[in-house]
């Protein structure tokens, strides 16, 4: 119905069954619920996975191959006690073979001075009891075949120790004799004195007219003597605190094993004729001139320092 313009109609209210109604509805609310993560497991990239299986089988054929290496390592050592063995077996039949040559010298030696004391007494014997001179021969021929024998077996074991003892003689006779020992040589002053202290001693007297006079009281010479196998190089040096009056006619030279040599010295007299005193007034004293003669031995260093005197009297 219209009525001045407004349209009018009639209101109708719906109705609804509130119970039904709330069924119908999702009264349920979710939208606010968080989402919860994937389950987090501890795994490894592969890539790191494969890198660490690369290094465990390189590790493993290292593992490998070391054990190669100690089954051949062991297999050398188990060579090598074999060796030692051996070695350690030829070692004693060497020593039984020299105790049982030690033991053929001794019984030979032993058969020699029976064989000698034998042919003595048979000799005597038969001279004594008159026994028939063809039959004392032939024993006596016998006897002297067995000790050429034994002689011949033992000279070669004599010539042996002879040679050995022969530089050990050598430097013992120079020892008996006054000799000093350096090293593996010798040296033996052959002007020896008891009456002084110096090794070398010189004697001169003042002399207006100046004639070259004058005597060794000892050491006018030295016999050096090397007594080991190998060259030695021998330095002789004469220092003088106040003068230099004599030097060595040999300065330098090389010995070789088992040679010996001797060297004097040469008188400088130049200068023993400046030494002082040099008048023959009495208030000029006699006077000494000490020095020191150095032999050594350039190879081991060893040296031999022997004192040296130069005495000018006043006349």
């Amino acid at each position: 119905m219209t009525n001045n313009g407004n349209i009018r109609t009639r209101l109708v209210k719906p109705k609804y069954d509130n119970e039904e109604l709330l069924k119908a509805v999702d009264t349920v609310i979710d939208e606010l619920i968080p989402e919860v993560d994937a389950p987090n497991f501890d795994l490894v990239p592969r890539s790191e996975f494969d890198r660490v299986s690369d290094i465990n089988d390189d590790l493993t054929n290292d593992i490998v191959d070391l054990q190669r290496e100690l089954d051949s390592a062991n297999t050398n050592i188990i060579d090598l006690e074999s060796t030692i063995q051996q070695i350690n077996i030829d070692l004693d039949q060497a020593k039984v073979s020299e105790a049982v040559a030690q033991n053929q010298v001794e019984s030979l030696q032993l058969q020699f001075q029976q064989l000698n004391l034998d042919f003595r007494e048979s000799l005597q014997k038969s001279i004594q009891e008159g026994i028939d001179k063809v039959s004392l021969q032939a024993q006596n021929d016998g006897l002297r075949a067995e000790v050429n024998a034994l002689r011949a077996d033992l000279s070669s074991l004599i010539s042996t120790v002879a040679q050995l003892r022969e530089r050990l003689e050598g430097r013992e006779a120079d020892v008996v004799e006054g000799a000093d020992v350096v090293g593996d040589i010798t040296i033996l002053n052959l002007q020896q004195s008891d009456e002084f202290t110096e090794d070398v001693r010189f004697q001169t007297t003042y002399d207006d007219a100046w004639r070259k006079r004058g005597s060794w009281r000892t050491g006018q010479e030295f016999r050096i003597r090397n007594t080991g196998t190998k060259p030695l190089t021998i330095n002789v040096e004469h220092t003088d605190i106040g003068t230099l009056w004599m030097v060595p006619t040999q300065r330098r030279f090389i010995l070789q094993g088992g040679e010996s040599r001797d060297i004097s010295f040469t008188l400088i007299w130049s200068t023993i004729k400046r030494a002082k005193p040099r008048g023959s007034s009495r208030f000029r004293r006699s006077r000494s001139y000490d020095g020191t003669l150095v032999i050594r031995v350039d190879e081991t260093g060893q040296e031999r320092r022997l004192r040296t005197r130069l005495r000018k009297n006043r006349k």
